[in-house]
């Protein structure tokens, strides 16, 4: 958010090079190379005003234009204006090459409680075409929405993981109906969905293999 790639010493980019390719003939680290200028790190709170917007556009810039494909963590609390445009720079990601998603926000403020303000911008993201998404976590703080508020799943053809961590029910059925339609080849799902007061529901899937449901639902095979 303060330094950019480009303000760093150039002997400092070279060794982060060394150690992610290894010498000819080692073996390739395959974490540090997947991170490796394909990992964005937003942190909204820190995005207060115009320079800061600013700097966090710069950020992400940096890393949109090195690099094929893209994991983006996003971490917010307390909603402003000045991260409008930072939530649509997230929603191009996450429909052209972002390949994993996580978001994690916190309605709950301590300045008193927050108006759902993440809401519309969580679903627009969510609320789309991801082609090459492939792993999402979603943790959402808040104990309800409000009426005519809802999260969605994207279309990703090729998601294979989704984490599912919110405190609320409301309208949740369509969304549970649809994981398995909207994501085909999911192996793992892991569901902390408080499902107690809705009907019970019927789902098939021939790609599941890890499944972890929590609060209130009984699976039967």
């Amino acid at each position: 958010m303060v330094i950019s790639t480009d303000d760093l010493p150039t002997e400092l980019i070279a060794q982060i090079f060394v150690e992610a390719l290894g010498s000819p003939g080692h073996h390739v680290n395959p974490i540090l190379r997947r991170l490796l200028l394909q990992h964005i790190y937003l942190r909204l709170d820190l995005v207060r005003d115009q320079a800061s917007e600013a700097r966090c556009r710069a950020y992400i810039d940096t890393f949109v234009c090195r690099a094929n494909k893209i994991a983006l963590h996003v971490v917010g609390s307390g909603s402003n204006a000045y991260q409008a445009s930072i939530w649509l720079a997230v929603h191009r990601i996450v429909g052209s090459i972002c390949w994993s998603l996580f978001i994690s926000v916190d309605e709950r403020s301590q300045f008193g409680p927050a108006p759902f303000a993440y809401a519309p911008e969580v679903a627009a993201c969510l609320d789309q075409v991801a082609p090459f998404l492939e792993a999402l976590e979603l943790r959402y703080g808040t104990e309800d929405l409000p009426v005519g508020a809802h999260l969605t799943l994207p279309q990703a053809r090729n998601l294979s993981k989704l984490v599912w961590n919110t405190r609320w029910a409301l309208d949740i059925t369509m969304q549970v109906v649809h994981i398995f339609s909207r994501c085909p080849k999911l192996d793992t799902l892991h569901f902390d969905v408080d499902l107690r007061s809705i009907p019970p529901i019927r789902a098939e899937s021939a790609s599941l293999r890890r499944l972890s449901l929590l609060r209130g639902l009984e699976p039967q095979f």
